[in-house]
């Protein structure tokens, strides 16, 4: 599924890690929009190892990024 508008592609499904379901989901451009985004969610259990996968939308999924954990709780 091509998108023209460079628009990301969201896939909504936890992995097969048993993830917790994702809420509030947010994607920010960073300093240099080119190059940076910020991605934001938020889960009702705690994640051992929170970290976000992407790729492109030609398929090629598979980068991740650990990421820095924040609770406000």
């Amino acid at each position: 599924m091509a998108r023209s508008n460079g628009s990301p592609l969201l896939l909504g499904a936890p992995d097969a890690l048993a993830a917790p379901p994702v809420a509030g989901l947010h994607l920010a451009f960073g300093e240099d929009p080119a190059t940076q985004m910020t991605v934001s969610w938020i889960t009702e259990a705690p994640v051992r190892d929170p970290r976000v996968s992407y790729g492109t939308v030609e398929g090629r999924h598979g980068r991740t990024v650990h990421v820095r954990r924040r609770s406000d709780g």
